[in-house]
């Protein structure tokens, strides 16, 4: 119906007030449609229902023959019809902040529209929240763009609120909105983890949908941590990876630990002088077998143990590895997800404790393999088993039968104890601590089952 009363020449009277518009903007958007607002009744042919509405106007309202359009309608409609170039060069003259902000104010505007206003207000210098101006417009932005916004009422009114924002979205124009506020693309003073504009500007080099002119900014200008978590995200470009290699060694481990480093990146950093940043660039990188060939070629024994811990290492890689029949690297791929059950087998053989204790807290142990490990009564690699949350319920029930201190301690540690070996060692002096520490079991406490 109001497409239909908007499209030809009117008069309109509105009772009550009005909610999003005042009476200059109402007449802006409905002149160019020769529609036109009346205080007299009998000249309106159409009524909208307002907001405030006093008993002697509800009384005419339900007295009067005419079509009547309720406020939430009306606006809804009108919002559609304004003409953001129109209304952003006005405002951008008039710089007119009361009157931008009762634009913010005003959910039926679309997303684009808002965004564009929004970098127009005048933050004067201060905080998110640091004067009401500045806290209904950081609340609108918040409300707006927030999903479950509902669930999360309060999110609004806090600097936590664009925190949690940033991390939860994807949409680049949100994020490039947020970096145009003053306080947040400024340089922060102290390295505070509290201060929540440092913590925004983490947020928002971690963002992989963070634009990258943003990004080189946070990099060339951010403190210590923003750097680095800019290092750290997943989408950086290799120009910026580059500039990334260049900065100090906190920043480069955290290049070291991108997964989305480039091959480039890798080759450079395994020439770096920080023996850290090169165990934590080979225990991360992604490898695929052509770069895996290549790498192996550059790396001494200590470096080939570094690269044996990468769980994103084929079946196929770790056995080239291990045809190497170094003692060192056989103890650091020991606890690859990815060796194969041969491999295992075959160092399930080796006369070597340290190995064997790895091998028990390896993931995919086969219950076969386990009880090889048994078969040995050695309270180190027993104490090990213990210590794997992988095992099947009988294995943790054998281990608890030894009646050893060690094995029992680290069974009273381990969330995959069985429930009803944890509430024996509950009744044990040295192990109740323990017990009381264990996820599994206060769990099963706070949903009343077992010992109470």
């Amino acid at each position: 119906m109001i497409e239909e009363l908007l499209s030809k020449q009117a008069n309109i009277k509105i009772f009550g007030k009005t909610k999003l518009f005042t009476i200059d903007e109402l007449k802006n958007i409905l002149t160019p449609l020769d529609i036109h607002l009346t205080d007299d009744l009998d000249k309106a042919d159409w009524i909208v229902e307002g907001n405030a509405i006093s008993m002697h106007d509800e009384n005419i309202l339900e007295s009067v023959d005419k079509k009547i359009v309720f406020l939430k309608v009306f606006e809804q409609k009108l919002s559609s019809l304004i003409v953001p170039s129109s209304l952003l060069m006005s405002i951008k003259l008039s710089n007119n902040q009361e009157r931008l902000k009762s634009f913010l104010m005003n959910p039926y505007i679309t997303d684009e529209l808002f965004l564009s206003l929004f970098k127009l207000h005048n933050w004067k210098k201060e905080d998110l929240f640091g004067n009401n101006e500045n806290r209904d417009v950081s609340a609108a932005f918040i409300e707006r763009f927030y999903e479950d916004i509902e669930r999360n009422h309060l999110t609004q009114l806090s600097p936590l609120g664009f925190l949690h924002l940033i991390n939860k979205t994807s949409r680049a124009e949100v994020i490039e909105a947020i970096y145009s506020i003053d306080s947040v693309n400024a340089q922060v003073d102290d390295d505070n983890p509290k201060n929540p504009i440092l913590n925004i500007q983490i947020a928002l080099g971690l963002n992989p949908h963070t634009p990258e002119k943003i990004l080189e900014k946070l990099l060339q200008n951010g403190k210590m941590d923003v750097k680095s978590a800019v290092a750290s995200n997943t989408n950086l470009s290799i120009s910026l990876q580059k500039i990334a290699s260049k900065k100090e060694p906190q920043i480069r481990l955290a290049l070291a630990s991108n997964s989305g480093l480039s091959e480039e990146l890798l080759f450079e950093l395994l020439n770096d002088e920080n023996m850290q940043i090169i165990e934590t660039l080979l225990n991360t990188f992604i490898f695929d077998s052509e770069n895996f060939k290549k790498t192996l070629t550059l790396l001494d024994a200590q470096r080939l143990c570094f690269i044996a811990n990468n769980n994103s290492l084929t079946t196929k890689m770790l056995h080239t590895l291990f045809i190497l029949n170094n003692e060192s690297i056989e103890l650091a791929i020991a606890n690859n997800i990815n060796l194969s059950s041969d491999d295992l087998n075959s160092l399930l053989v080796k006369e070597n404790i340290n190995l064997l204790s790895n091998l028990a807290t390896a993931q995919r142990l086969e219950d076969t393999q386990v009880q090889k490990l048994l078969l040995l009564k050695n309270d180190e690699i027993n104490s090990s088993l213990a210590k794997n949350i992988h095992l099947n319920k009988k294995i943790y029930e054998e281990l608890y039968s030894l009646n050893k201190s060690t094995v029992s301690e680290f069974l009273a540690k381990n969330i995959s104890t069985p429930l009803e070996i944890l509430e024996q060692f509950q009744l044990d002096a040295i192990l109740n601590r323990y017990v009381k520490e264990n996820p599994t079991f206060t769990d099963a406490i706070s949903q009343n089952i077992g010992w109470a």
